[in-house]
Protein backbone atom coordinates (compact mmCIF):
# COMPACT_ATOMS: atom_id res chain seq x y z
CA UNK A 1 0.00 0.00 0.00
CA UNK A 2 1.82 3.31 -0.96
CA UNK A 3 0.98 7.04 -1.08
CA UNK A 4 -2.61 8.92 -1.18
CA UNK A 5 -2.15 8.55 -5.03
CA UNK A 6 -0.10 5.93 -6.14
CA UNK A 7 -0.68 2.53 -7.15
CA UNK A 8 0.68 -0.81 -6.35
CA UNK A 9 3.47 -0.02 -8.96
CA UNK A 10 4.66 1.99 -6.67
CA UNK A 11 6.83 -1.20 -5.14
CA UNK A 12 7.87 -2.25 -8.28
CA UNK A 13 9.55 0.23 -10.32
CA UNK A 14 6.65 2.76 -11.08
CA UNK A 15 3.54 2.11 -13.34
CA UNK A 16 5.56 3.14 -16.69
CA UNK A 17 7.59 0.18 -17.29
CA UNK A 18 10.99 1.88 -18.07
CA UNK A 19 12.99 2.46 -14.49
CA UNK A 20 15.89 0.76 -13.19
CA UNK A 21 15.40 -2.19 -10.98
CA UNK A 22 17.17 -0.60 -8.41
CA UNK A 23 13.51 0.55 -7.39
CA UNK A 24 11.97 -2.30 -7.10
CA UNK A 25 11.29 -3.17 -3.53
CA UNK A 26 9.09 -6.07 -4.85
CA UNK A 27 12.08 -7.46 -7.18
CA UNK A 28 14.50 -6.88 -3.84
CA UNK A 29 12.65 -9.26 -1.76
CA UNK A 30 11.88 -11.48 -3.90
CA UNK A 31 15.96 -12.15 -4.28
CA UNK A 32 15.66 -12.33 -0.36
CA UNK A 33 13.76 -15.03 -0.51
CA UNK A 34 9.96 -13.22 0.04
CA UNK A 35 6.82 -13.96 -1.61
CA UNK A 36 5.48 -10.53 -2.33
CA UNK A 37 1.59 -9.09 -3.17
CA UNK A 38 1.16 -5.34 -3.57
CA UNK A 39 -2.07 -4.24 -2.74
CA UNK A 40 -4.30 -1.81 -4.10
CA UNK A 41 -6.08 0.17 -1.47
CA UNK A 42 -9.67 -0.40 -1.68
CA UNK A 43 -11.14 2.54 -4.13
CA UNK A 44 -7.91 3.43 -5.91
CA UNK A 45 -5.81 1.16 -8.75
CA UNK A 46 -7.47 -1.91 -9.59
CA UNK A 47 -9.24 -2.45 -6.71
CA UNK A 48 -13.48 -1.87 -6.26
CA UNK A 49 -14.56 1.66 -6.17
CA UNK A 50 -17.30 2.05 -3.56
CA UNK A 51 -18.93 4.96 -2.86
CA UNK A 52 -15.76 7.81 -2.64
CA UNK A 53 -17.35 9.40 1.09
CA UNK A 54 -19.73 6.46 2.57
CA UNK A 55 -17.53 3.78 1.77
CA UNK A 56 -14.27 4.23 1.15
CA UNK A 57 -12.54 4.62 4.53
CA UNK A 58 -9.59 3.84 6.01
CA UNK A 59 -11.36 1.22 8.49
CA UNK A 60 -13.00 -0.64 5.85
CA UNK A 61 -9.91 -0.68 3.87
CA UNK A 62 -7.75 -2.51 6.84
CA UNK A 63 -10.77 -4.72 7.49
CA UNK A 64 -10.20 -5.92 3.54
CA UNK A 65 -6.70 -6.15 3.81
CA UNK A 66 -7.35 -8.48 6.91
CA UNK A 67 -9.43 -10.91 4.97
CA UNK A 68 -6.31 -10.95 2.61
CA UNK A 69 -3.90 -11.39 5.36
CA UNK A 70 -5.70 -14.95 6.60
CA UNK A 71 -6.43 -16.31 3.16
CA UNK A 72 -2.87 -15.94 2.70
CA UNK A 73 -1.48 -17.36 6.11
CA UNK A 74 -4.07 -19.97 5.59
CA UNK A 75 -2.68 -20.96 2.49
CA UNK A 76 -5.44 -20.18 -0.24
CA UNK A 77 -3.76 -17.78 -2.13
CA UNK A 78 -0.49 -19.25 -2.83
CA UNK A 79 -1.08 -22.88 -1.74
CA UNK A 80 1.46 -22.76 1.35
CA UNK A 81 0.70 -21.21 4.64
CA UNK A 82 2.75 -18.44 5.58
CA UNK A 83 3.69 -15.72 7.24
CA UNK A 84 3.11 -11.71 7.05
CA UNK A 85 4.88 -8.87 7.33
CA UNK A 86 3.22 -6.05 6.40
CA UNK A 87 4.86 -3.19 4.62
CA UNK A 88 2.87 0.07 3.80
CA UNK A 89 3.57 3.35 2.26
CA UNK A 90 2.09 6.87 3.54
CA UNK A 91 -1.54 6.33 3.44
CA UNK A 92 -0.42 2.30 3.01
CA UNK A 93 1.09 3.20 6.72
CA UNK A 94 -2.05 5.04 8.31
CA UNK A 95 -3.97 1.71 6.87
CA UNK A 96 -2.02 -0.10 8.32
CA UNK A 97 -2.55 1.88 11.95
CA UNK A 98 -6.02 0.69 11.84
CA UNK A 99 -5.31 -2.81 10.61
CA UNK A 100 -2.58 -3.32 14.03
CA UNK A 101 -5.07 -1.76 16.51
CA UNK A 102 -8.02 -4.01 15.20
CA UNK A 103 -6.05 -6.94 14.22
CA UNK A 104 -2.62 -6.83 16.39
CA UNK A 105 -2.24 -10.01 15.81
CA UNK A 106 -2.76 -9.92 11.83
CA UNK A 107 1.05 -10.02 11.14
CA UNK A 108 4.52 -11.22 12.02
CA UNK A 109 6.38 -7.92 11.86
CA UNK A 110 4.95 -4.57 10.32
CA UNK A 111 6.92 -2.25 8.13
CA UNK A 112 5.99 1.63 7.93
CA UNK A 113 7.47 3.68 5.47
CA UNK A 114 6.53 7.35 4.57
CA UNK A 115 5.33 7.94 8.89
CA UNK A 116 7.20 10.08 11.27
CA UNK A 117 5.76 12.79 13.86
CA UNK A 118 5.53 16.13 12.05
CA UNK A 119 8.10 18.70 13.08
CA UNK A 120 7.63 20.91 10.15
CA UNK A 121 5.07 23.67 10.18
CA UNK A 122 4.97 24.41 6.63
CA UNK A 123 3.60 20.71 5.99
CA UNK A 124 -0.15 21.22 5.67
CA UNK A 125 0.06 24.34 3.35
CA UNK A 126 2.77 21.61 1.13
CA UNK A 127 -0.03 19.08 1.30
CA UNK A 128 -2.92 22.55 -0.54
CA UNK A 129 -0.33 23.28 -2.93
CA UNK A 130 -0.72 20.20 -5.00
CA UNK A 131 -4.68 21.02 -5.13
CA UNK A 132 -6.51 17.63 -5.22
CA UNK A 133 -9.50 18.80 -7.42
CA UNK A 134 -12.35 15.88 -8.92
CA UNK A 135 -10.57 13.38 -10.84
CA UNK A 136 -12.58 13.00 -13.55
CA UNK A 137 -12.64 16.94 -14.47
CA UNK A 138 -8.62 16.67 -14.75
CA UNK A 139 -7.62 13.11 -15.79
CA UNK A 140 -9.41 10.94 -19.05
CA UNK A 141 -9.40 7.89 -17.66
CA UNK A 142 -11.28 8.87 -14.60
CA UNK A 143 -13.74 10.53 -16.70
CA UNK A 144 -16.71 7.86 -15.14
CA UNK A 145 -15.82 8.42 -11.22
CA UNK A 146 -17.64 9.85 -8.82
CA UNK A 147 -17.00 13.36 -7.69
CA UNK A 148 -15.26 12.72 -4.56
CA UNK A 149 -12.36 10.67 -6.03
CA UNK A 150 -9.85 13.20 -6.30
CA UNK A 151 -6.31 13.83 -7.80
CA UNK A 152 -3.28 16.32 -7.68
CA UNK A 153 -3.65 18.85 -9.89
CA UNK A 154 -0.35 20.42 -10.08
CA UNK A 155 2.44 18.82 -11.11
CA UNK A 156 5.36 20.61 -10.04
CA UNK A 157 3.69 20.70 -6.45
CA UNK A 158 3.38 17.21 -6.04
CA UNK A 159 7.27 17.44 -6.88
CA UNK A 160 7.93 19.37 -4.16
CA UNK A 161 6.04 17.22 -1.81
CA UNK A 162 7.33 13.56 -2.61
CA UNK A 163 10.74 14.22 -3.91
CA UNK A 164 13.67 15.81 -2.51
CA UNK A 165 17.72 16.01 -2.93
CA UNK A 166 19.07 12.80 -4.76
CA UNK A 167 16.68 11.53 -7.64
CA UNK A 168 16.01 11.24 -11.43
CA UNK A 169 14.28 14.08 -12.02
CA UNK A 170 12.77 12.74 -14.80
CA UNK A 171 10.70 10.33 -12.55
CA UNK A 172 8.19 12.93 -10.87
CA UNK A 173 6.67 13.93 -14.07
CA UNK A 174 6.16 9.80 -15.55
CA UNK A 175 4.79 9.49 -12.01
CA UNK A 176 2.31 12.37 -12.06
CA UNK A 177 0.77 10.81 -15.48
CA UNK A 178 0.22 7.54 -13.73
CA UNK A 179 -1.22 8.49 -10.59
CA UNK A 180 -4.33 7.03 -8.56
CA UNK A 181 -7.12 8.44 -6.68
CA UNK A 182 -7.71 9.59 -3.47
CA UNK A 183 -11.11 9.47 -1.94
CA UNK A 184 -12.60 12.44 0.44
CA UNK A 185 -13.90 9.50 2.92
CA UNK A 186 -10.38 8.64 3.31
CA UNK A 187 -9.05 12.06 4.49
CA UNK A 188 -11.60 12.03 7.07
CA UNK A 189 -9.92 8.83 8.99
CA UNK A 190 -6.32 9.47 9.62
CA UNK A 191 -5.43 7.74 12.97
CA UNK A 192 -4.20 9.41 16.03
CA UNK A 193 -4.48 6.64 18.49
CA UNK A 194 -2.18 4.63 20.33
CA UNK A 195 -1.85 0.87 19.42
CA UNK A 196 -0.41 -0.65 22.82
CA UNK A 197 -2.55 -3.88 21.54
CA UNK A 198 0.33 -4.47 19.02
CA UNK A 199 3.40 -6.25 20.81
CA UNK A 200 5.21 -7.44 17.66
CA UNK A 201 8.50 -6.04 15.88
CA UNK A 202 7.68 -2.77 13.95
CA UNK A 203 10.43 -0.95 11.46
CA UNK A 204 9.61 2.71 10.51
CA UNK A 205 11.59 4.05 7.61
CA UNK A 206 11.35 7.24 6.34
CA UNK A 207 13.55 10.01 4.52
CA UNK A 208 15.28 12.40 6.68
CA UNK A 209 13.87 15.30 3.70
CA UNK A 210 10.22 14.23 3.72
CA UNK A 211 8.48 17.09 3.67
CA UNK A 212 5.41 15.91 5.53
CA UNK A 213 7.60 15.20 8.26
CA UNK A 214 10.74 16.41 8.45
CA UNK A 215 11.79 19.92 9.32
CA UNK A 216 13.09 21.92 7.57
CA UNK A 217 15.94 23.18 9.32
CA UNK A 218 19.09 21.13 7.42
CA UNK A 219 20.40 19.78 11.17
CA UNK A 220 17.75 17.75 11.73
CA UNK A 221 17.55 14.57 10.33
CA UNK A 222 13.96 13.48 11.60
CA UNK A 223 14.78 10.90 13.90
CA UNK A 224 12.77 12.84 16.84
CA UNK A 225 9.71 12.36 14.56
CA UNK A 226 10.60 8.58 13.98
CA UNK A 227 11.60 7.60 17.77
CA UNK A 228 8.36 9.53 18.14
CA UNK A 229 6.23 7.00 16.76
CA UNK A 230 6.52 4.32 19.11
CA UNK A 231 5.99 6.65 22.26
CA UNK A 232 3.19 8.00 20.25
CA UNK A 233 1.63 5.01 18.54
CA UNK A 234 3.31 1.55 19.14
CA UNK A 235 4.74 1.77 23.27
CA UNK A 236 4.50 -2.13 23.36
CA UNK A 237 6.42 -3.22 20.06
CA UNK A 238 8.84 -6.11 21.13
CA UNK A 239 11.59 -4.49 18.73
CA UNK A 240 10.84 -1.31 17.40
CA UNK A 241 13.42 0.02 15.04
CA UNK A 242 13.92 2.88 12.45
CA UNK A 243 16.00 4.38 9.48
CA UNK A 244 15.97 7.77 8.30
CA UNK A 245 17.27 7.36 4.78
CA UNK A 246 20.07 10.33 3.83
CA UNK A 247 19.02 12.49 1.06
CA UNK A 248 15.51 11.10 0.36
CA UNK A 249 12.26 12.81 -0.02
CA UNK A 250 8.33 11.17 0.60
CA UNK A 251 8.50 8.84 -2.04
CA UNK A 252 11.43 6.84 -0.99
CA UNK A 253 10.56 3.82 -3.23
CA UNK A 254 11.59 6.54 -6.27
CA UNK A 255 14.75 7.90 -4.98
CA UNK A 256 18.65 7.41 -5.88
CA UNK A 257 18.87 5.99 -2.21
CA UNK A 258 16.19 3.11 -2.97
CA UNK A 259 18.65 0.02 -2.61
CA UNK A 260 19.58 1.52 1.26
CA UNK A 261 16.12 1.95 2.07
CA UNK A 262 15.73 -1.70 1.46
CA UNK A 263 18.98 -3.37 2.69
CA UNK A 264 18.38 -1.72 5.96
CA UNK A 265 14.65 -2.69 5.63
CA UNK A 266 15.47 -6.61 5.30
CA UNK A 267 18.67 -6.28 7.66
CA UNK A 268 15.76 -5.61 10.31
CA UNK A 269 13.82 -8.35 9.51
CA UNK A 270 16.30 -11.10 9.28
CA UNK A 271 17.21 -10.01 12.86
CA UNK A 272 13.18 -10.26 14.09
CA UNK A 273 12.34 -12.79 11.94
CA UNK A 274 15.18 -15.18 12.63
CA UNK A 275 15.79 -16.30 9.00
Amino acid sequence: RGTADSIREYWDQGAWNDLNPIYSWTKFANLQGYATLAVDRYGNGASTRGDPLQDVQLPLGAELLYQIIQKIKAGEISGQKSRVVFVGHSMGSLSGQYLLKSHPDAVSAAILTGLAISSNPEAFNLTLDVRNKPARDFVPRFANLPQGYLVNTVAQARETLFYSNAYDHSIPDKDFKTRGTLAVGEILDFPSFAIPEYTAPLFVLTGNNDKLFCSPDPKDDCRAGLEGVRSTYFPNSSNFDYFSVPLTGHDLDFHFSAPVAFLKAHEWLRKVLHR
